[in-house]
């Protein structure tokens, strides 16, 4: 459905935000320790790249190409690394949903509330695999939640979308308390609104819900950002959870990109290139992204 979840390899974060507990109280040890590091540790950012689906070369599930890639350009693997649970069927194009069909998933006994149960279920045992292993998610489902491009989010028509707002928010709990419930202790719950739209915080569920916020950034200037101290207002760690060029031509300057996230925006605790046309492997200066002073990569970081 389109869910997007982290595959946490190692994780870093600032000193500038408060030790704060894991939204899910029965959190275990290692999700609770690498909440604490991303709470209290220095100015730097981790590095990542997305390698999950690409639909523009016909890739479908889990690749380690994008990072092999990647350090191919640099000699550093991401520290953080991006997967999809599943794309799904066409949740992008297949377009919005009205407040009655949304406000039916709710619902018990509906066709569509019984899909979604499905659906839960099918990414608890993805995120079940994940536990078994010992390894912490950094699960980001609903994002770019304030844009309506996908089937869960704003609606085109404004005056739907107040409605809409208590409905995300039902969804968005609910899945976090099933979750929970299925005794899944290993995932920090990331809220990621498009930087491009107003409405950032609107659809915020609550910080007891949250681990992580940030914001998905495609631009082609570093510098035009929109939203970063309204998001770090939240008191939140801060991350860049998708990032790209707004442009598909290669010339964006991922050197520069860091340069200026190292600057402006040092609360980031780390950013999540995208792959395709987006990717820093297609585009410029992978290597000085990677190889900034301030990022940490695979194995740098000891928690």
């Amino acid at each position: 459905m389109g869910m997007r979840y982290i595959l946490l390899t190692a994780l870093f974060c600032q000193a500038a935000v408060s030790i704060q507990s894991a939204a899910n109280p029965r959190a275990n040890e290692n999700t609770k320790k690498l909440l604490a590091a991303m709470s209290n540790i220095g100015d730097r950012i981790l590095s990542g790249a997305f390698g999950g689906y690409n639909r523009f070369q016909h890739e479908i599930g889990f690749s380690m190409n994008q990072a092999n890639q990647i350090k191919s350009l640099t000699n550093k693997l991401p520290a953080v690394y991006g997967i999809d649970c599943s794309p799904g069927n066409n949740y992008i194009g297949d377009g919005e949903i009205n407040n009655s069909d949304y406000a039916a998933i709710l619902q018990d006994g509906t066709p569509i509330r019984n899909r979604w149960l499905k659906t839960m279920e099918k990414i608890a045992e993805g995120l079940q695999q994940y536990k078994n292993q010992g390894i912490t998610i950094l699960y980001r489902p609903f994002h770019e939640m304030n844009g309506p491009w996908v089937w869960w989010s704003a609606m085109k028509d404004e005056t739907q979308n107040e409605e809409r707002k208590r409905l995300f928010k039902m969804l968005w709990k609910e899945l976090f308390n099933f979750m929970a419930n299925k005794g899944l202790d290993n995932i920090l719950w990331v809220y990621s609104p498009d930087q491009s739209r107003e409405s950032r915080t609107a659809y915020y569920p609550g910080d007891e819900y949250v681990d992580i916020v940030g914001l998905d950034w495609y631009s082609d200037d570093p510098n035009q950002l929109k939203g970063y101290d309204e998001m770090t207002s939240l008191g939140k760690p801060f991350t860049f959870a998708e990032v790209g060029p707004y442009s598909k031509d290669g010339q964006f300057d991922y050197d520069r990109f860091m340069k200026i996230v190292a600057s402006r925006y040092p609360k980031a605790i780390y950013f999540m290139p995208w792959n395709a046309e987006w990717s820093p492997i297609y585009n410029k200066n992978p290597s000085g992204a990677y190889n900034h002073p301030k990022v940490m990569n695979l194995g740098e970081l000891k928690v």
